[in-house]
């Protein structure tokens, strides 16, 4: 299960997120793409892990996709 969220940083920027909770006994990933593209680049990664219960935080960066 895929939650999208909105984190807001100290500079009253956006950015878009995908999140999955996955079990709490193992260790959660931060996910961060490459120059120019947004988090749905991530995809294979973000099922691979999401499929293992791993948590999951997807972030779009500054000024790519749905960020600000």
């Amino acid at each position: 299960t895929w939650e999208a969220v909105t984190l807001r940083t100290a500079d009253g920027e956006t950015l878009g997120a995908w999140n999955h909770p996955g079990n709490v006994s193992k260790p959660a990933v931060v996910l961060l793409h490459g120059n120019g593209a947004s988090r749905s680049a991530l995809a294979p990664q973000m099922e691979w892990l999401a499929e293992r219960d791993y948590g999951v935080l997807a972030v779009t960066l500054r000024a790519h996709g749905d960020s600000t």
